[in-house]
């Protein structure tokens, strides 16, 4: 049996901040050219290379990545450095949201955390990315990035320095997310960002000819993650003042299956 040789002081805290892409499995399930959808994986992988490169520049903080599939994890080193380090993956996890919406479409959700984490050049290891990945797959639901606010190695004053600077939002259930929308300050051009969610709204939150019960509930989940974004968007939409730009839907029950579809207008 091999054992490589490790040193119990390797494992150290770190920040990490872990997501993957929303329907990722139902791609493949529907027979789509997955080489269409492998192209926009490595434009977005290349997209987040860009914004882990101004995070740099941003802030004094040695951010790494390691990716596979459809999985991304981004850690920084614990060096008494919290608003720095925190600061950093907040603004990184913001571009990378919305750049992923913008240009592509695409939702993510995902976790931040600060945990124990051991990294070589081919494995990694830790109840910091136990603790992140459950963050994702249990507790974030929506497409969002949330922050495990109870944890005690999080400081208060932190998390409400990047309340006040816009990087997070507290939402109903008591979880800071990442604020996406306020990604490129309150006087940007929200456009095509509004475009995409109604477009993703309108093909999705319907059940159209679905009988399969398994498909029906998969299709009441999304119709759910995509009414929250909605919700969400206009929220912040009436938060800056701007509610010319909220984004006008209603919701109706289809008696055939007995359950809420949306529509924008």
């Amino acid at each position: 049996m091999f054992f490589f040789n490790f040193k119990q002081d390797e494992l150290q805290d770190y920040y990490l901040a872990y997501f993957d892409i929303l329907g990722y499995k139902s791609y493949f399930e529907n027979e789509s050219d997955p080489y269409d959808f492998l192209s926009v994986i490595q434009s977005a992988i290349e997209d987040m290379k860009k914004s882990v490169n101004i995070t740099l520049s941003l802030n004094d903080v040695n951010v790494k990545f390691r990716a596979y599939s459809d999985n991304f994890l981004f850690y920084i080193k614990h060096e008494n450095n919290e608003l720095g380090a925190m600061t950093a993956l907040s603004f990184l996890t913001q571009q990378i949201q919305r750049r992923l919406l913008e240009k592509y479409s695409i939702l993510i959700r995902g976790g931040i955390t600060i945990g124990k984490f051991y990294v070589n050049k081919d494995f990694i290891f830790g109840k910091g990315l136990i603790d992140v990945y459950t963050l994702e797959n249990k507790f974030a639901v929506y497409p969002r990035i949330i922050l495990d606010n109870k944890n005690k190695k999080f400081s208060s004053s932190v998390l409400e320095a990047l309340e006040r600077q816009g990087y997070i939002s507290k939402d109903e259930d008591d979880f800071y997310y990442v604020q996406l929308f306020d990604s490129f300050g309150k006087d940007s051009d929200d456009t095509i960002l509004r475009t995409n969610i109604k477009k993703l709204v309108n093909t999705t939150c319907r059940y159209r000819n679905l009988t399969d019960p398994s498909k029906i509930l998969e299709r009441e989940k999304l119709i759910t993650k995509y009414l929250w974004l909605v919700t969400r968007f206009n929220k912040y939409c009436e938060t800056h003042k701007n509610s010319n730009a909220k984004i006008e839907f209603h919701t109706t029950i289809n008696l055939k299956v007995l359950k809420t579809e949306a529509v924008c207008k």
